[in-house]
């Protein structure tokens, strides 16, 4: 009799989790839920079950959820090949969902632990790129975009992420090569048209720079950094209504853009406007206190106005934050040398 029970009870949890899995195909993944918690109810230590219950919850975006279940499976079955991958894909997803809300280093914690599932997840490894140049370590972030590129040499995000990391430390020529290399594979990319235009601004092509954000705006209009990026060059192009033009395009779309802000405050000073340009540096400054480029150029600008004393103190935060920061130093010295 007891044999008997125990082979309907098996019979019950293997047909519930059956159903359960029919409707997970289905794609009906709130209802399977309740057939894994019915098959549960009857043995709640069937690893099956419970990795059959994660993925129904990481189907649903519950990635946290899905995770507690994957672990409770490899508990019971620390060799259960599909659980580990289900949890390297659910903790790959909640490392990106800390990237896109700006928690870089809380992500670079999840992506460690896929890596250490496994080593040759390229999304892992050029994500942790992201998040280390996010955090302005741009050095740092090569070596994770380098392991992406050697499991993938085609990887557009790769190659344009490092192209950037790149610029940030002046190889501008290697960026240049890296970006071309991701838009023979995606000639569309906007990223990395936008990025190329960047490494040509530094280089001085600014014609060359501007072709390529057009590119870019052909296939995002309203993209407000690569508007931004547009109306710089265009600066430093000696266009400045032009570029007037762009940076208030790429505010219209981004209020709160500290880069175009910080940028329209540059053009406004070249142009003489230097209380105008203080009020946009002064709103960078709200947002961030701690923009170099926004004390320095407010900086800059109340030394135009005679205001050398104050001038200074603003110049001297940024050389707080940044000690290295080349410009601010000059604009310093040239302070200095007014006051003798």
């Amino acid at each position: 009799m007891a044999d008997a029970l125990g082979s309907q009870t098996n019979q019950t949890l293997l047909e519930l989790n059956k159903r359960g899995l029919e409707l997970l195909g289905s794609g009906n993944y709130n209802e399977s839920l309740g057939y894994f918690d019915g098959a549960l109810a009857i043995s709640q230590d069937n690893a099956q079950v419970l990795d059959n219950k994660g993925f129904a919850l990481y189907a649903l975006g519950n990635f946290s959820g899905a995770l507690y279940y994957y672990d409770r499976a490899l508990a019971i079955e620390p060799n259960f090949t599909g659980a580990l991958n289900d949890k390297e894909a659910a903790l790959l997803r909640l490392g990106n969902q800390l990237l896109k809300s700006a928690s870089y280093s809380d992500a670079i914690v999840y992506y460690d632990k896929v890596l250490a599932i496994n080593a040759s997840n390229s999304h892992a490894l050029n994500n942790k790129g992201f998040a280390l140049y996010s955090l302005g370590n741009y050095s740092g972030s090569l070596p994770y975009y380098d392991r992406a590129l050697a499991i993938d040499p085609n990887y557009t995000n790769a190659l344009v992420d490092k192209g950037v990391a790149l610029g940030q430390l002046g190889n501008y020529s290697e960026a240049l090569s890296i970006l071309d290399k991701a838009l023979v594979l995606d000639p569309r990319d906007s990223g990395a048209l936008n990025s190329k235009g960047m490494a040509l601004e530094s280089l001085g092509r600014y014609n060359e720079a501007i072709t390529f954000f057009d590119k870019a705006l052909a296939l995002e209009p309203n993209n407000p950094t690569t508007l931004s990026n547009k109306g710089f060059t265009l600066y430093e192009d000696g266009k400045n209504d032009d570029a007037l033009t762009y940076l208030d395009k790429s505010l219209a779309i981004a209020p709160n853009y500290t880069t175009a802000l910080t940028n329209k405050g540059v053009v406004l000073q070249a142009i003489g406007k230097n209380n105008e340009a203080i009020t946009y540096f002064d709103m960078v400054l709200a947002l961030n206190p701690k923009d170099v480029d926004s004390l320095n150029g407010k900086g800059v600008a109340l030394s135009n106005l005679g205001n050398y004393y104050e001038a200074l103190k603003y110049i001297d935060k940024a050389l707080a934050i940044n000690p290295d920061f080349t410009l601010a130093l000059k604009n310093k010295q040239a302070i200095l040398d007014l006051l003798k």
